[in-house]
């Protein structure tokens, strides 16, 4: 009602601009004398009244069914739709009302269709002037500024009329004291609900198409979906050459424990006669590279049998039943096509722990694993062989007698085996007569197989970047470094100061190395700068450590803190820099071991202590810990202090040639230090492959 009223002032305000001058009156006078005015207008003409509050009666039942702005915008656009098909009268009246813009009658058959369907267009159309305008048309036109809350863009002058028909019609249309205005709320009619129901269902079915045709697409379907849409993955044995056990280094005992299996797939009831059950799977553990899936495509090479592969990232998706799915899928091929072998690489992908918040997906996937595994019959000649990295991850239920019941374990290769990888993986490379595949074999510990083969790769392709027609040494010793430490950083030029004190740290760490006997060979000394490193002491081991003596490890204390103590004698313990740091955690790690591990204290005594358990320490214990660990540095310190006080001589003869060279071997080391060989240094045995 405020807002009516406001309505009604801005409408009184718009006809006092229409009255003669000499009615307005300064103050409140001349409201009074135009409400006075309106009064006598409205009691003069009764029939006129009438006429108005029956177009008022019609004016409030549009308003009461009220209808918000969404709900008009609704019904228009059903009705756009019904347009298009020829299901409504308002094309045949508009086609009229354009071709009679001059009839009165044609316009307010027109206009009252619009007032009731479409009133935006009725107010639209009236405000242009182009059409014949009855009293009833101008009614109209007033009903739909109201309906539509419009009533400020009215603008009198288009009525054509007085002032005293004006505010009489405005009185009219917004109700007055004797006859005011009603508000009602009227629920939608049953048509309204039936068509909103209509589109909701329309749309949710145009969803789900448009889903199921992004499935198809994609090829996620498959029959388990429903209308058979997609394509499921469909599995087919491995078609790359064949490969033997020949073609496979560096795994001997691998090989033995998976011959068996050979046997077993060539010949199945040769085990079923004396009533043995071959396992259902195998699964081999090992670091990454270190060739578990060339023993299984070895295994299927050796027994002549289609060869199955699958990772286990293949059976994760994040649709309910795909995983599962393909699982059976994968297991009905293999029974087709059996003997066989199915390899799954990393299995843990697909077959890791359960817990009460793993999702559905996952539980569905290794579930039908599971039952895929029981299902065999022992003579359907179906071998599954697993390979993970990680077998702390997988399963209890997966690993269980009767499942994967033989673990087959391929470690990192041994020095023999590394030779042989290396005479493997350069059989089409041609080496120079300088190249020593045995040194590099006793420099890479820790290598796996496919690290070897990357090795002997980048030294190929650095022989060939530079134009030579062989590969030589310095190229495998490149590339191995490369892997190891990073490229040389040929663009870093240290200062005169800073290679010195660097040829002078690099030193006193081979010196110590070399004058102890305890201490794995020396390999060569460098200053070139390297990945993060200044410089560089290279040791290579004689044969395949598998423990160490408490010699050895104090031996490490040695050469670790040389480095420190080589600076100090040449810039004083002031002058002393930062590049140690590495070589302290390195130390403090060796010392630690000693005491919490190996049982190298007596104050300490016997015992195992890990991180977790150093936690329940008492405080004591804990302190006497840390302080056999800082004795063990400090007598170490003190030794190394010696030993190069001792060796200065030597020391300075090191560091000057490293200077001049930049990059020292083991014989240039000793033709420096030692040329008399009075350390009575052997060299390292040769590697026999028939060990």
């Amino acid at each position: 009602m405020l807002a009516c009223r406001g309505l009604m002032r801005t409408g009184l305000a718009r006809v006092t601009s229409s009255l003669p001058v000499g009615a307005l009156r300064v103050g409140g006078q001349a409201v009074q004398a135009l409400s006075t005015r309106t009064s006598a207008v409205a009691s003069r003409n009764a029939a006129h009244t009438l006429k108005i509050q029956a177009m008022q009666s019609f004016t409030r039942a549009s308003r009461t069914g009220a209808h918000s702005a969404g709900q008009v915008d609704q019904r228009r656009g059903f009705m756009k739709f019904f347009e298009k098909f020829g299901f409504s009268k308002e094309k045949k009246l508009k086609t009229e009302a354009e071709a009679h813009p001059a009839d009165a009658k044609i316009q307010e058959q027109y206009n009252a269709h619009l007032l009731e369907n479409n009133p935006m267009l009725l107010i639209e159309r009236f405000e242009t002037g182009l059409y014949a305008a009855s009293q009833f048309s101008k009614e109209m036109y007033v009903s739909a500024l109201v309906k539509l809350r419009k009533l400020n863009r009215l603008d009198l002058t288009k009525l054509g009329k007085g002032s005293e028909e004006t505010l009489a019609l405005l009185s009219a249309a917004k109700g007055t004291k004797d006859a005011p205005l009603y508000i009602a709320s009227i629920e939608p009619s049953n048509k309204q609900v039936l068509w909103k129901l209509a589109r909701t269902v329309l749309g949710a079915y145009l969803m789900i198409v448009a889903f199921l045709f992004i499935l198809d697409s994609q090829g996620l379907g498959g029959k388990g979906m429903g209308m058979g849409l997609g394509k499921s993955k469909s599995f087919e044995p491995d078609e790359k050459p064949k490969m033997t056990f020949d073609d496979v280094r560096g795994a001997d005992e691998a090989k033995e424990d998976l011959q068996e299996l050979v046997a077993y797939l060539k010949d199945p009831t040769k085990f079923s006669k004396l009533g043995g059950k071959l396992p259902a799977g195998v699964l081999m553990v090992g670091p990454p590279g270190t060739g578990k899936t060339l023993l299984a495509r070895a295994v299927s090479g050796e027994a002549e049998v289609p060869f199955f592969y699958a990772a286990g990232s293949e059976f994760d998706e994040m649709f309910v039943g795909v995983g599962a799915r393909r699982i059976r899928e994968l297991f009905a091929a293999a029974r087709k096509a059996a003997p066989c072998i199915v390899f799954i690489d990393e299995i843990d992908a697909v077959g890791s722990k359960r817990g009460p918040r793993e999702q559905s997906t996952t539980r569905m996937t290794i579930n039908q694993l599971l039952s895929e595994i029981d299902g065999y019959n022992p003579t359907e000649g179906v071998i599954l062989i697993g390979a993970t990295n990680d077998p702390d991850s997988l399963d209890a239920a997966l690993t269980r007698p009767g499942r994967f019941d033989k673990i087959v374990k391929v470690d990192n290769p041994t020095i023999k085996g590394r030779l042989d990888i290396l005479k493997l993986h350069s059989r089409g490379i041609p080496l120079s007569e300088q190249a020593d595949l045995e040194k590099i074999a006793r420099g890479t510990i820790g290598f796996s197989g496919a690290s070897l083969a990357n090795l002997v790769n980048q030294a190929a392709l650095a022989a060939a970047a530079r134009g030579a027609e062989e590969v030589s040494h310095d190229d495998l010793e490149q590339a191995r470094d490369n892997i190891l430490m990073g490229k040389e950083r040929r663009s870093y030029m240290m200062l005169d100061k800073e290679k010195e004190n660097t040829a002078w740290h690099e030193a006193g760490h081979t010196v110590m190395a070399y004058f102890n006997k305890f201490a794995m060979p020396l390999h060569k000394v460098t200053i070139l700068p390297r990945g993060m490193a200044l410089g560089m002491t290279q040791q290579l081991p004689d044969r395949d450590r598998v423990s160490e003596s408490k010699a050895e490890m104090l031996a490490q204390l040695d050469i670790l803190l040389g480095g420190r103590v080589a600076e100090e004698m040449l810039n004083g313990e002031e002058g002393v820099t930062g590049g140690a740091s590495n070589d302290f955690m390195k130390a403090t790690d060796v010392a630690y071991r000693m005491v919490t591990k190996y049982g190298f204290s007596d104050k300490v005594g016997i015992m195992h202590i890990d991180e977790r358990s150093m936690e329940k320490l008492s405080p004591a214990l804990r302190e006497t810990v840390e302080g056999e660990v800082r004795r063990l540095i400090a007598e170490s310190l003190e030794r190394t202090r010696r030993m190069l006080k001792d060796k200065r001589a030597e020391l300075k003869g090191l560091a000057d040639g490293l200077l001049e060279k930049e990059t020292l071997d083991y014989d240039e080391i000793r033709e420096t230090i030692d040329p008399h060989n009075k350390m009575n240094r052997p060299k390292p045995p040769s590697i026999s492959l028939s060990d």
